[in-house]
């Protein structure tokens, strides 16, 4: 008859058979650095906003730098949670996190541009036929005025789409998968990144919840799919 240890069972509860935290107190403790990493940087920007409009005149373009630096600090606050979790809870190094040069890397980069931006047009084009979307050329400099549009928003985009990913499928999804609960990591992580988007401009209730979340499976499973470096 095995005797009851009590401090044995509260070790197991916190710690795995290899000696590690277990995924779900490293998937929290993710979470919790990321919120205290990025309270901090909003309260730096928040200070050095205040500065700027104080000594210096307006910046032009102001909505869009916003809006830049905005992702800017997600991304960087999900990455340094992330590699905090990665090398201290689980000791593995900076490209467990996936966001390294690796064989095949332009190709990937290629491949998946093509597909993102494939999907666009081809949404575009049935909103278009549907006739809920309408384009209209108009006005001198039209073609400069949409360069600079295009290309506005494609750095916007790479470094929001960096930003999500950090948040979603870099290290929640990594360490869930990890410790091989991979449709858990899924689940866990596509219903926040749905979430999320609720508060993005013309949201249809329980429409674009759905979409979205299945788009986070979709995005996991793409991860997944493509994993190379055989950290587990």
């Amino acid at each position: 008859m095995v005797a009851f240890n009590p401090s044995m069972q509260i070790r197991r509860f916190f710690i795995n058979d290899v000696g590690r935290l277990r995924s779900g107190w490293r998937l929290l403790l993710f979470v919790c650095v990321f919120v205290a990493v990025i309270f901090l940087v909003g309260l730096c920007l928040r200070i050095a906003y205040a500065l700027v409009h104080h000594f210096l005149p307006p910046v032009p373009h102001g909505a869009f730098i916003a809006n830049l630096i905005n992702h800017l600090s997600l991304l960087f606050s999900a990455l340094l949670a992330g590699y905090f979790c990665t090398r201290l809870l689980e000791g593995l190094p900076w490209r467990a996190l996936g966001l390294t040069f690796h064989s095949g890397w332009f190709r990937d980069l290629l491949v998946g541009s093509v597909l993102g931006i494939a999907s666009l047009a081809l949404a575009a084009m049935i909103a278009t036929a549907g006739g809920s979307l309408r384009f209209t050329i108009s006005g001198a400099g039209i073609l400069l005025l949409v360069g600079k549009s295009l290309v506005s928003s494609a750095v916007l985009f790479i470094i929001a789409a960096l930003a999500e990913e950090a948040m979603f499928r870099g290290y929640p999804l990594q360490t869930l998968s990890r410790a091989g609960l991979i449709s858990l990591g899924v689940l866990l992580t596509s219903v926040p990144f749905a979430s999320a988007h609720l508060w993005n401009p013309n949201v249809v209730p329980g429409v674009t919840f759905a979409n979205t979340a299945l788009a986070g499976v979709w995005l996991a499973a793409a991860y997944l799919r493509t994993e190379v470096f055989g950290f587990r």
